[in-house]
């Protein structure tokens, strides 16, 4: 998932055909919101490869780390 993410957001930033849409739609956040998912897509990587590499290693430290990360990812922050 992280790497389809990461790839897709490169692909779209490196199109010179997007670029041109960009350039004349004048939408210039464009780019803002690829960096983003650039860098989500590489958080995801790492998160995934260091959970497979815990659970081969049955490190049972390894594990909660990357599960308390998960967690904490998906918890709701808003002061609503």
């Amino acid at each position: 998932m992280g790497a389809s993410i990461f790839g897709l957001a490169v692909y779209l930033r490196a199109e010179p055909g997007f670029a041109e849409w960009v350039e004349k739609l004048e939408m210039y956040d464009y780019y803002t919101g690829l960096y983003i998912l650039i860098a989500a897509g590489i958080v995801i990587i790492i998160v995934s490869f260091v959970g497979c590499v815990s659970a081969f290693m049955e490190n049972r430290m390894m594990l909660t780390i990357v599960r308390d990360y998960i967690a904490i990812s998906y918890t709701d922050t808003s002061t609503r």
